[in-house]
């Protein structure tokens, strides 16, 4: 997958996930007993006693992602990049709903190999750039001044 491909589609799986949370919190508005935590019963730890309460905000948050991706993407795939990739509208929820904490990771890695990128570009217009002018003594003795050309460097094939 090209990286640009990779940025684009991870920002579009951020703003399906700040969508998302922001359903989540409006539901919870809603319906109270989806935001608060139950207390913990006898014999049963905090986990145990409200599961049942985190399982419905992760359904509900799946919920949301797949009804706001399948209104963004006008169908059950989603198109990104300049291929014209394609992914299921299910799946892209899925990863929406990993929260800010998933695809801040995935946008920061493909922040980091744009840089990359940047830099090599850089690195090969320096290499490629006309070298100094070298000064040369003609047979009278007086310098006479030759250009080098640009020769680009060998590239990997």
């Amino acid at each position: 997958m090209p990286l640009d491909n990779l940025s684009e589609l991870s920002t579009f799986i951020g703003a399906l996930s700040l969508a998302t949370e922001r359903l989540v919190v409006i539901i919870k508005t809603l319906f109270p007993t989806l935001g608060v935590e139950r207390p913990p019963q006898v014999g049963k730890t905090n986990d145990e006693s409200d599961r049942l309460r985190r399982l419905s905000v992760l359904g509900v948050a799946y919920a949301c992602a797949l009804v706001t991706g399948w209104l963004i993407a006008d169908g059950w795939t989603v198109s990104y990049g300049t291929q014209g990739r394609e992914l299921a509208v299910p799946f892209v929820a899925l990863l929406a709903t990993g929260g800010s904490a998933f695809w801040a990771q995935v946008v920061s890695f493909a922040s980091a190999a744009k840089d990359v990128r940047q830099y090599e570009r850089q690195r090969l217009k320096e290499d490629a750039a006309p070298q100094q002018i070298l000064a040369v003594a003609s047979t009278g003795g007086a310098p006479t001044h030759l250009p080098v050309l640009p020769v680009l460097p060998n590239l990997p094939r």
